[in-house]
């Protein structure tokens, strides 16, 4: 059976009104509480409500340029002991 995530982070553009990008899918996560984007809001760092869990970075701009719709896989991982 294929993973059906239920959560999501939505991106919102406050001036414009409307969804930007999404991120969705990402494998094992079914709970996140955290999404911090950078000061040029090009990508975002992630935490879930999991122990041990590593932390995501995601680079948002394929789809902030509409490439993609959705963002599914993490740039960067990192974990701390």
């Amino acid at each position: 059976m294929p993973f059906a995530p239920t959560t999501k982070a939505t991106i919102l553009a406050v001036k414009r009104r409307g969804l930007l990008t999404s991120i969705t899918g990402i494998s094992g996560v079914t709970a996140g509480h955290t999404i911090i984007p950078s000061p040029d809001q090009r990508y975002v760092v992630t935490q879930m409500e999991y122990q041990f869990f590593p932390m995501m970075v995601f680079d948002l701009t394929p789809g902030l340029t509409g490439k993609v719709a959705t963002i599914s896989a993490p740039n960067a991982v990192s974990t701390t002991i």
